[in-house]
């Protein structure tokens, strides 16, 4: 990894931050992995329900150390070589959600989408937005706390498209910006021209802004002007 972070640094100055957070964020899909796993081991084999319970536990936080995986590898590539295609957002969300659906079941939350009437298309690497979508939303998700309700509203802003997410939870967890997930997203869309900002309420959200001026507009801004 350290050869990476050398040979990198001309693209990202902060990558080696980066993997410093890779590092901490690891070991707590493995920490809860090897808790619940130890957890099956003692569950009587009549307990099927709790033993269902800990099994989906095992299998979503195994999906998150595989997108931290999936994150460093992108984030470790210069992103000026990676293709660019016209991408529908409103897909890229829902593949992101399905990506994330056995951590919402898991947790009881609850997630509504508002799309504008026109659809959004948006040139980007397909594989890299939608891993930029996942951890922005997994940022939230970890913030939200069990049997939380998040709300995702897509809004054209002239030359940007803005998400906006928010969560309302009986018993939140504190944010952190300083997760690898939130900062790897941050490191993403940055390369593209993007931004993700932390707002502090209220509600406290996410904003997620894709450009799509330039070379990444799939649609002039004129007509996004129009649509907003």
């Amino acid at each position: 990894m350290k050869m990476v972070v050398d040979a990198r640094q001309q693209y990202f100055p902060e990558l080696a931050d980066l993997v410093a957070k890779l590092d901490h964020d690891v070991r707590s899909p493995l920490t809860a992995i090897c808790g619940y796993a130890e957890c099956l081991g003692w569950l009587s084999v009549t307990d099927a329900a709790a033993r269902e319970g800990y099994a989906s536990a095992i299998v979503s936080q195994v999906r998150r150390l595989g997108r931290l995986v999936a994150n460093a590898a992108t984030l470790s590539s210069p992103q000026q070589e990676t293709p660019l295609v016209e991408v529908r957002l409103a897909e890229a969300l829902a593949e992101a959600l399905a990506e994330l659906a056995n951590t919402t079941e898991t947790q009881g939350i609850a997630v509504s989408v508002s799309l504008p009437a026109e659809p959004v298309t948006v040139f980007w690497a397909r594989a890299v937005l939608s891993q930029l979508l996942v951890a922005t939303l997994e940022s939230v998700l970890e913030g939200a706390g069990e049997r939380a309700s998040v709300v995702i509203e897509v809004r054209p802003q002239a030359r940007e498209v803005a998400l906006l997410i928010s969560s309302k939870s009986e018993w939140p967890v504190p944010f952190c910006t300083e997760s690898f997930a939130f900062r790897a997203a941050a490191r993403l869309v940055g390369t593209r021209g993007g931004s993700l900002v932390w707002r502090d309420g209220p509600p406290p959200h996410l904003q997620l802004h894709l450009p799509f001026s330039g070379r990444l507009a799939a649609r002039p801004a004129e007509g996004l002007e129009q649509s907003a």
